[in-house]
């Protein structure tokens, strides 16, 4: 997984110019990706959570059969304190 400073770097910004000659500027870049960076994939995964498809097939005694889909699952599925 890359860092926001990794893809910066690697997409040809200038990005060591940045961070040399505008220390606080660079810092505050990062974090803005970052805290973006995570606010997208907590707005994705509730999506998942609010999009999921279940289909369930009767059994052939005609059981009821319950599945549970754990919000939290899904929710937690990627940790937000992995996007640095």
């Amino acid at each position: 997984m890359k860092s926001a400073k990794e893809f910066l770097i690697e997409n040809g910004v200038g990005w060591e110019s940045v961070e040399k000659n505008y220390p606080k500027l660079s810092e505050a870049i990062k974090e803005s990706m970052i805290g973006f960076a995570k606010y997208h994939v907590k707005k994705a995964l509730e999506a998942a959570f609010n999009n999921y498809e279940m289909k369930v097939s009767e059994n052939d005694d005609d059981t009821c059969v319950t599945i549970t889909v754990s919000r939290d699952s899904i929710i937690n599925a990627y940790p937000l304190n992995k996007i640095k």
